[in-house]
C-alpha cells in the first residue's frame, strides 16, 4: 500500500511540474498568423513588426529567440528604413547562429550597396556569337 502512494504521489508530482515547463525549444509566438496577414496585406507591416519585436525581445532574455527570427525583424527593420537596426538585428543572427554567417554578411553587405553584381559587359567578339 505505501508504494501505491508513493507511486501516485510521484506521478502527482511530476504532473504539476511538468505543467510548468516550457513547451518547446523555442517561443515562435504568433510568428505563422502575423506572417500570414503581413503576406496577405503587406501594408500591416507595422503590426507584423512589433509583432516580431515582441517575440524578440522577450525571448532574448529567456535565450528562445528561433532560428531566422532576429534576420526577419532585421529584413522588416530595413523595409521600414531603419538601415542600423536592421544592421544590429542581422548582426545579431550571425552571432547566434553562426551557420547563418554566409548569409548575414551577405545582408549586410548589401545595406550599404557593399555588393555589386558582376556581369560581363565585354562586347562578343566574332568567335563568340552563335
Amino acid at each position: 500500500m505505501m508504494t501505491a502512494a508513493r507511486l501516485i504521489g510521484a506521478t502527482l508530482a511530476f504532473a504539476l511540474l511538468s505543467g510548468c515547463a516550457p513547451t518547446g525549444l523555442y517561443n515562435w509566438g504568433s510568428y505563422e498568423k502575423d506572417l500570414y496577414l503581413y503576406y496577405k496585406d503587406p501594408q500591416n507591416i507595422d503590426e507584423y513588426s512589433a509583432e516580431l519585436a515582441s517575440i524578440v525581445e522577450d525571448d532574448t532574455k529567456a535565450d528562445r529567440v528561433p532560428p531566422g527570427m532576429y534576420a526577419e525583424y532585421g529584413y522588416i527593420l530595413y523595409e521600414q528604413g531603419d538601415i542600423e537596426k536592421a544592421r544590429e538585428y542581422f548582426v545579431k543572427e550571425k552571432e547566434k547562429w553562426p551557420e547563418s554567417a554566409a548569409f548575414m554578411d551577405l545582408a549586410i553587405q548589401n545595406l550599404t550597396g557593399g555588393i555589386t553584381p558582376q556581369y560581363d559587359t565585354a562586347e562578343p567578339t566574332d568567335g563568340d556569337q552563335s
